[in-house]
């Protein structure tokens, strides 16, 4: 995905955002399908191929719908946009850990979820092609000014697209967003890794539900913040830097005390809302999400 996000923003000036925007939605499903036999029969091969189709489609998807949420409404209107776009991004987490919580609301021991689980996210991540076909291509957008969109498939030269990459790649802005960017990406598997190590099942699917819900209640508020009037730009992106090196460096210095904690006790840690201490590392992972 590091590599193919860039990729498939280039292919999309080339093909067009809506063909990539389909693409993007074809890789879920087999990683969910995946997931499910390695769960029921332990198969292994198969996740394997699930996180390659995964990440193919994935990179697709992000390059694409990024485009479509930043580019077709007006400057003004950008970080509502934004923020509803990246809210909507929650909401399939909201209704699969919604049904996950149902399923193992009384398992409260460590462990893996019901294979049904899965069942759920596949049935949902096939719903992404159908609704990807709903969506509008850029020469059809018009704004409420009654502005058209430029076309972006006239951007056709390849060669030319990716030296174009290249020098915003240079830029030191993209540099300062580098560790931001970084800590980000890296606690979604890391956070992965500390649910299922410490916290017991109906806690993990608790923490999908309740994570979910702040995230998208923050990508609203954000979106709606970043289109204020009253800031400049330049400020409000030193502003947002810092705010987030800091926040996030707080984070990692709370999580950091809570793995010391947890992995020298004996017996083994298992984190659940009816045992004491859960809200301590219940309440840093919702926060890093």
């Amino acid at each position: 995905m590091v590599f193919g996000c860039s990729i498939f923003s280039i292919l999309a000036n080339k093909f067009g955002i809506k063909k990539v925007l389909i693409l993007g939605t074809l890789g879920y499903a087999p990683y969910s399908a995946s997931l499910y036999v390695n769960n029921r029969y332990g198969v292994e091969w198969f996740v394997l191929f699930g996180g390659a189709t995964c990440g193919i489609a994935a990179s697709a998807l992000w390059a694409s719908e990024g485009a479509i949420a930043l580019g077709y409404g007006d400057v003004k209107d950008r970080g509502k946009f934004t923020g509803i776009w990246l809210g909507l991004r929650e909401l399939g987490q909201l209704i699969g850990a919604s049904i996950q919580l149902s399923l193992n609301v009384n398992n409260g021991s460590r462990g893996k979820v019901s294979y049904t689980t899965y069942l759920v996210l596949i049935g949902l991540q096939c719903l992404g092609l159908p609704l990807a076909l709903l969506i509008s291509s850029p020469e059809k957008i018009i704004r409420r000014d009654g502005r058209k969109i430029p076309d972006p498939t006239q951007n056709k030269a390849v060669l030319a697209e990716f030296r174009k990459l290249w020098n915003l790649l240079k830029k030191k802005q993209m540099y300062l967003l580098i560790p931001i960017l970084t800590g980000f990406n890296w606690n979604g598997t890391y956070l992965g890794i500390y649910l299922t190590k410490y916290f017991s099942v109906r806690a993990r699917t608790l923490g999908s539900l309740t994570s979910g819900v702040v995230a998208t209640v923050a990508n609203i508020f954000w979106g709606w913040f970043f289109d204020r009037p009253f800031l400049r730009r330049p400020t409000l992106a030193r502003f947002t830097w810092a705010f987030f090196a800091v926040f996030m460096t707080a984070l990692f210095g709370w999580q950091f005390a809570n793995e010391k904690l947890y992995s020298g006790s004996n017996p083994k840690v298992t984190l659940d809302w009816a045992n004491p201490g859960f809200g301590r590392g219940f309440a840093v992972m919702v926060l890093m999400r």
